[in-house]
């Protein structure tokens, strides 16, 4: 049967030295549009210079991937590890012009960090005090991510281009635009709720203040949890890569019928990516996008609380 699929450009940003990061990402998009784009009626295409160019005379390199490719793309993963790049006429780096055009454009980049260690042989130049530089600037401007191995890289993106094209199909949908589905998506939504609480917690010998989230599974069926993220109070998202009282990295599970899942964040330790913001509710996601919320009221209730509880952490440290 002919399908109507909504089509997205990702463009693959990354300097000359996370080789097999690059590799993954556009491995791990292609798996997405087999398991999980085919539930939703989406499509990623992953566009990388040294695929997706021609040459072309008549204006420098950069400006000519960005006409190409750049302004075509509708949102970009960028990977940084030990290098930065080689600065351009205007910019620090082909990478970083590459992120600033989509983002003056209003296109979404998820931006990661490599935490292995750094070869020696990389610190001969002053290729990784730059990409430093650059990392203080993007961490005042948003969010970033991190991954210490290609197999960590690999769950994030899964998991944050999930969040993304949901978001990117949600907002297609606000615009007026028709969002095809097939059964799976017209199927009975299952009955999941997401329960959020302020409290505070052991963490080695400290207590922190915490927020929980709990995702019940009351349905007959098995449910595919996927991700957690925060709604703003200016419709902007906060995700939390780690549990605060465990740190672990969230991870994508199966919840059996009757049994939950929980995870749990400190919002202070997310104060300068908050910037003075609220957050409002706590969304689940399942494997192919479908969300659920806690209430408002609920989450002004384990702020609340989780403002008192942070008081008296902050009385115990004195």
């Amino acid at each position: 049967m002919p399908k109507n699929l909504s089509v997205y450009s990702c463009l693959i940003i990354s300097p000359s030295d996370v080789t097999k990061e690059r590799d993954a990402a556009v491995e791990v998009i292609e798996n997405w549009n087999a398991h999980v784009g085919a539930g939703l009626q989406a499509r990623i295409e992953a566009v990388r210079w040294e695929s997706h160019a021609r040459p072309e005379m008549g204006a420098p390199a950069q400006d000519i991937i960005n006409q190409q490719l750049v302004d075509q793309c509708d949102f970009g993963i960028a990977i940084f590890w030990s290098r930065l790049g080689s600065p351009t006429e205007k910019h620090p780096s082909g990478s970083a012009e590459e992120i600033d055009r989509l983002l003056r454009r209003g296109s979404k980049v998820m931006v990661y960090f490599s935490t292995q260690p750094i070869p020696q042989d990389a610190l001969r130049d002053d290729q990784f005090s730059r990409l430093q530089e650059l990392k203080k600037r993007y961490q005042h401007e948003g969010l970033l991510a991190t991954f210490d191995n290609v197999a960590i890289l690999r769950e994030r993106l899964q998991l944050h281009i999930t969040s993304l094209v949901t978001e990117l199909l949600l907002n297609a949908r606000a615009g007026g635009q028709p969002i095809p589905s097939t059964g799976t998506l017209t199927a009975p939504t299952p009955d999941i709720r997401v329960i959020v609480a302020g409290g505070i917690a052991a963490r080695g010998p400290a207590t922190v203040p915490i927020v929980s989230v709990t995702i019940q599974n009351h349905s007959p069926n098995d449910f595919f949890f996927h991700s957690i993220l925060f709604e703003l109070s200016d419709g902007d998202r906060l995700f939390f890569e780690r549990d605060a009282i465990t740190a672990d990295y969230l991870r994508p599970c199966k919840i059996e019928p009757g049994n939950s899942f929980s995870f749990h964040v400190n919002p202070g330790e997310a104060r300068d990516a908050l910037k003075g913001r609220s957050i409002v509710s706590a969304v689940a996601s399942d494997k192919i996008g479908r969300m659920y919320r806690s209430t408002t009221a609920d989450m002004e209730t384990a702020m609340n609380n989780y403002d008192s509880f942070a008081k008296i952490a902050a009385k115990r440290r004195r």
